[in-house]
């Protein structure tokens, strides 16, 4: 923490100082417009690196006596905005740039300050939308120089090390990205062994959500124009052992003695589970449902969410954050963040309540510690 506090009073100063400067030359009527727009980057620089510093503390040291320090970045960000809007009207009174491209620019930062785009977490099956995300949303309110820079931001700590030393080549961060997390065999990889590890359909919870990962699979499959991976007797196996005995028997009518290929037998298993769930929602509709009944499905829904706990990262699946892979592979300051961003309890890591409210007292069972959280919160 106090080294954290430290990195973020040093960036602070070095901020206010060029600030300082800035302000000086924009006083001097006679300064050539070109040294303006040198220290306003530099200045813009310093700034990303205090907004850096401020949220790496944050996380970090996040708790509830913690709320109040937003404030201290407000205040700089007042005077960023005022500075950056009183170098832009300079330049263009002295014609060294249209106040349209000089507006585009100020947008822009703002725009980048703001914008709520989500870190890539190394999960191979989220790759292909981050990277479409990215260059359509991303790429275009950015300068070129600016990318390789920004592009590290939204990665998590485990991912940037993959491009740690790729500082100014986007196409070569990119090129290093594709190769470990953008492969078609990957991606296949994932989608076939969550099929295979599917829950079996206990109830109408659990079936609806086998139901949803195998539409899910199958869109992705689609896209990737290799449906063909779906289509052979051990992934229709595998689907079928998570069928309820009245799901299956149902199945084993429509498909029995018909001879079909397998791509045409899993066309037809698509429309059967989409008919499934139309069955499962027109039967718990709240119109045809009588009070008693809803009270029971409420009851058997709020069991159903304390047995399957759902993670914060991969919110399709029914495995706990603390099973995560993804999760245990992140640093303590990143695990802090997901749970800082989900809501969620540092004691049990469960979203819906805080530590102070939370009946299950765990305390760290790291040497030495017994503190009151959650050992794969322990700073190491």
């Amino acid at each position: 923490m106090h080294n954290l506090l430290i990195e973020r009073t040093v960036a602070e100063r070095m901020f206010s100082r060029h600030s300082t400067v800035l302000m000086s030359l924009l006083k001097a009527d006679s300064t050539d417009p070109n040294i303006i727009e040198r220290h306003l980057n530099e200045l813009h620089n310093r700034w990303n690196a205090l907004q850096e510093s401020h949220d790496r503390y944050i996380i970090t040291c996040f708790t509830e006596s913690f709320e109040n320090d937003n404030d201290f970045i407000d205040i700089f960000t007042t005077s960023y905005i005022e500075i950056e809007s009183a170098c832009i009207k300079y330049m263009a009174k002295s014609g060294n740039r249209s106040n349209e491209y000089s507006h585009e620019k100020q947008s822009n930062s703002l725009k980048l300050e703001r914008i709520k785009f989500r870190t890539f977490d190394g999960d191979v099956r989220k790759f292909p939308k981050f990277k479409f995300e990215f260059n359509k949303f991303v790429v275009p309110m950015c300068r070129e120089e600016q990318l390789p820079f920004i592009l590290k931001s939204y990665l998590c700590d485990s991912v940037r090390q993959e491009v740690e030393n790729l500082d100014y080549d986007i196409d070569a961060m990119w090129e290093r990205l594709d190769a470990k997390y953008g492969t078609t065999k990957k991606l296949i990889d994932c989608i076939l062994s969550d099929i295979k590890n599917m829950p079996n359909c206990e109830n109408n919870q659990s079936t609806l959500e086998m139901i949803k990962l195998t539409e899910a699979a199958y869109a992705d499959l689609q896209c990737l124009d290799a449906l063909q991976e779906l289509h052979n007797a051990t992934i229709l196996s595998a689907i079928e052992g998570r069928m309820t005995s009245s799901m299956l028997d149902e199945w084993v009518q429509l498909v029995a003695g018909q001879n079909e290929t397998n791509d045409v037998v899993f066309c037809r298993l698509m429309k059967f589970l989409k008919e499934w769930r139309q069955r499962i929602v027109y039967e718990h509709a709240d119109i045809r449902v009588q009070s008693s009944s809803a009270i029971s499905l409420n009851a058997t829904c709020h069991h159903q969410s304390r047995i399957y706990r759902r993670c914060l990262i991969h919110h399709d699946a029914e495995h706990p954050i603390w099973r995560c892979r993804v999760f245990r592979a992140m640093s303590v300051i990143e695990r802090k963040k997901v749970i800082f961003d989900s809501s969620a309890c540092t004691l049990c890591l469960e979203p819906g309540h805080t530590a102070t409210s939370c009946k299950r007292r765990f305390r760290c069972t790291v040497p030495s510690c017994n503190s009151l959280h959650n050992v794969l919160l322990h700073e190491s």
